[in-house]
This record gives structure tokens, C-alpha cells and sequence, in this order.
């Protein structure tokens, strides 16, 4: 066979393999999927058409994000997560992102607000779908979910509803990058009220990666 020829079929198939191996994120992250389900960045490009969640973007590594988020960070992050404390729409909460070796996948919102009257959850809940809907439009879908109706013909008690999971109020948005959930729910009289941020992107590889850790377990 003609050794142009040759050469020109090695370069064909070192492409292919090259593009068998990396993935491209909308981040501008160049990354390394390894046979052993693990990732590697390495290339990194912050050239972005905007950003996914607060200041950072889908696929930045722990160190940038640190270098972005100026609340106080918790002590107890490790090496899956950050957690911050700030407020939002002046309610208190974490700030807490998630990571998948070393590459950002998701984050939330996690609400600490204390209250009295339980119902009062329910206000909280919808001031932030609201402000939600003002981002993002109207909810792709929402519900008010009964599992019990015990308390359902007395509204002063929906909140006790919520805290012993009778009760269970959530709302999902998207964009082109991000899957949000808002979520109020509780159980044994705790009510917990949270906002999650998924990268679109990163979910199918992320879940890849927890099915081979899973089976690897076994």
C-alpha cells in the first residue's frame, strides 16, 4: 500500500480515537473520559456565553470555583462539595456546589430560615418560585402533592402537612444548560425548602460514573 496512503489512515484513526475519548462542555472544558470512568480536564477556556449558576460555570474545577464565590465559606467541605453561607432574597441558606472529580456538576440552594408558624414555609416557598419565574418564565411543571389529605380542608395546617410529609410542594425550570428544582417538603416536623441546579451536560456522565462506582462496590 502507497505510505502516503498509510500515513493517511493513521491520522484517521487517531482522530477517531481522540474523539472517542474527549468531550468538549459548553464551559469550554476540554476533558478526558478514561477507560476506568474517571475524568481529567485538560484543557480549560472560561470563554462562555454566560454563566450557568451565581458566578461560576458548568465544569469549573474546586479551585476556580473558590476564586469566584466570595460568601463564607462552611467548614466540612471536602472533596465532592462546597458549602457556603449567605442569604438569598434575604433568606438564609447555604450555598452548596457539587462536584464529580474535581468537576462542577450541580449546586443548590439549601434555605435555613427558622419560623414559628409553618405555614410561613409555604411564603417562603412561593417568594423564591416567584423570583424563579421572573429568570427563567413560567414553570415547565409544578404541582401541590397530597399523600395524606388529613389536613387539606384547613389551610392553617398545611404547614404542619409539609413537616410530617403529607404534603409536598416543588416546581422544575430549565434553560439550555440547566434542569432547576425548587422543593418543599418535610418529614418528622422538619421542613426542608431547597433549590437544585443540574447541569444538563454533565448528568449523563455524572450518573455514569456513580452506576460504575456502584457496580465496582459490589
Amino acid at each position: 500500500m502507497n505510505k502516503k496512503i498509510v500515513l493517511t489512515l493513521l491520522l484517521i484513526a487517531v482522530s477517531f480515537l481522540q474523539a472517542e475519548e474527549t468531550v468538549f462542555t459548553k464551559s469550554g472544558n476540554k476533558i478526558l473520559l478514561k477507560d476506568d470512568n474517571t475524568w481529567e480536564v485538560i484543557e480549560n477556556s472560561l470563554i462562555s456565553s454566560g454563566t450557568t449558576f451565581r458566578q461560576t460555570i458548568w465544569g469549573m474545577t474546586k479551585k476556580e470555583v473558590m476564586g469566584i464565590e466570595t460568601t463564607s465559606l462552611v467548614e466540612g467541605s471536602n472533596e465532592n462539595n462546597l458549602m457556603y453561607t449567605s442569604k438569598v432574597a434575604g433568606k438564609d441558606c447555604y450555598i452548596i456546589y457539587f462536584f464529580t472529580q474535581d468537576i462542577l456538576t450541580s449546586a443548590r440552594y439549601f434555605f435555613t430560615e427558622k419560623h414559628s408558624n409553618k405555614n410561613d414555609f409555604i411564603l417562603d416557598y412561593n417568594s423564591i418560585k416567584e423570583l424563579l419565574t421572573d429568570k427563567y418564565s413560567n414553570a415547565i411543571k409544578e404541582d401541590v402533592i397530597w399523600r395524606d389529605d388529613l389536613y387539606k380542608d384547613d389551610f392553617s395546617d398545611w404547614g404542619l402537612a409539609i413537616s410530617i410529609g403529607d404534603l409536598l410542594y416543588f416546581s422544575d425550570w430549565e434553560d439550555d444548560k440547566t434542569e432547576i428544582h425548587l422543593v418543599l417538603m418535610g418529614e418528622n416536623y422538619s421542613i426542608t425548602h431547597l433549590v437544585d441546579y443540574q447541569s444538563k451536560e454533565m448528568k449523563e456522565m455524572t450518573e455514569k460514573i456513580k452506576n460504575s462506582n456502584t457496580l465496582n462496590d459490589l
